[in-house]
């Protein structure tokens, strides 16, 4: 299971770096978050990640209407 969490970790962790890059404004404090803190965060268990609380929303400028939402889809 260490390794499923540690993969959400990744992935949720490369999403936002995209996100930057386009131009949506991430906190910094998500983009550093160190894999012990996602798994305080995120992990309703020490075995299984919440992945309903990896939403995500961004904004992108000043236009409310330039917004993203992400989400992890249930994989099993």
């Amino acid at each position: 299971m260490d390794d499923e969490i540690t993969r959400i970790f990744k992935v949720r962790r490369t999403v936002l770096q995209m996100l930057r890059d386009r131009g949506y404004t991430i906190e910094e404090s998500d983009l550093n978050l160190k894999r012990e803190e996602f798994v305080q965060r995120f992990c309703k268990t020490m075995n299984k990640v919440n992945k309903e609380a990896l939403f995500v929303s961004a904004n992108k400028g000043p236009n409310p209407a330039d917004k993203v939402h992400t989400y992890m889809k249930n994989m099993s």
